[in-house]
């Protein structure tokens, strides 16, 4: 492959990189191409080649931020045949490490804040990232029989610590109010374990 051709097609895996820097330091609001290219020292016509605008960039990064959480999700929980407990232990676990990489938590906290002003940050994440975690939730518990509001109890009660202990430890250190997260990953399955039998009665 020539040189030039190669320098082409990595280009977009370039730009993307350098827009996720560019994201989590300035926030959406504030990040624009000419920033971006300043990044990458290049022209601000080069981007426009492979993205058309910001959103359609943005989508790009998230995809990119999300990709290996997503695989890590759907693979490592669904391959082997596990009890019910077993994956619950298993997603707490790689809840642990997505949300030990910071520059994840970085992004993910761009997003919330940016998130209101701008309801295409949030309609791309959901679209992209939320929805496709709470397929896999609702395929963990197919057997339990849960009512959808059920579903995302269970859900808002193990995803939403996992986010502020990761921000909690970031601002304050891990002596802040907040467990760290290894100790929430140890203790969450007992959380959804005990809830679950609260909403079936037992």
């Amino acid at each position: 492959m020539k040189k030039r051709q190669r320098l082409k097609e990595e280009r977009p895996a370039q730009i993307i990189k350098a827009a996720i820097e560019v994201f989590s330091k300035y926030r959406y609001a504030k990040t624009n191409f000419l920033l971006i290219a300043k990044e990458l020292d290049m022209s601000r016509s080069n981007i426009y080649l492979y993205f058309k605008d910001k959103k359609d960039l943005f989508k790009a990064c998230v995809l990119e931020v999300s990709y290996e959480k997503r695989l890590l999700l759907s693979q490592e929980l669904f391959l082997p045949e596990k009890s019910f407990e077993e994956k619950i232990k298993l997603l707490s676990k790689i809840l642990f490490v997505i949300f030990k990489d910071d520059k994840f938590v970085d992004f993910l906290t761009m997003i919330f804040s940016e998130a209101t002003q701008f309801p295409e940050v949030s309609s791309v994440w959901q679209d992209l990232t939320f929805n496709m975690v709470f397929d896999i939730w609702c395929k963990i518990f197919a057997s339990e029989n849960l009512s959808e509001k059920e579903l995302k109890l269970l859900f808002s009660q193990v995803i939403s610590p996992f986010f502020l202990t990761a921000i909690s430890n970031r601002s304050f250190g891990q002596d802040g109010v907040h467990l760290s997260l290894e100790d929430l990953s140890e203790k969450m399955p007992l959380v959804v374990c005990a809830s679950l039998k609260a909403l079936k009665g037992e």
